[in-house]
């Protein structure tokens, strides 16, 4: 199960537009927030308009971790970069960055994926 922060981002999700690959990387996330954490993936950012880097490109996705203990969180994150690589090319690159959001002390996990393919990994 996946809950939005707001109706538009419930439209951004089923709008077809978001990379492919991100959106696959979402549901393998919620899956193990749901078996191994008895969570429900809560996604707080999509598109941005205006923004010059993934979540212009609809290859960004911000999901809440309050819900998670702070060792949690950073475990998920580990568990997303250990299964899904941003770029074979960069793997100094990750899918998945665990960071305060605006300054605060709430974490936030970032996913993204790279450019190219927006349908597969190769």
């Amino acid at each position: 199960m996946i809950n939005f922060k707001t109706e538009h981002i419930r439209i951004e999700w089923n709008s077809g537009k978001l990379d492919n690959r991100l959106k696959l990387i979402v549901l393998a996330v919620a899956e193990k927030l749901a078996l191994d954490y008895n969570c429900v993936l809560f996604i707080t950012s999509i598109f941005r308009k205006g923004d010059k880097g993934v979540h212009g490109a609809w290859r960004g996705v911000d999901i809440r971790t309050h819900n998670l203990l702070p060792g949690e969180a950073q475990d998920l994150t580990d568990w997303i970069n250990n299964n899904f690589v941003y770029d074979l090319k960069r793997l100094n690159m990750k899918t998945a960055i665990l960071h305060t959001v605006g300054g605060k002390s709430r974490l936030h996990i970032h996913l993204q994926t790279c450019y190219g393919k927006t349908d597969s990994w190769s």
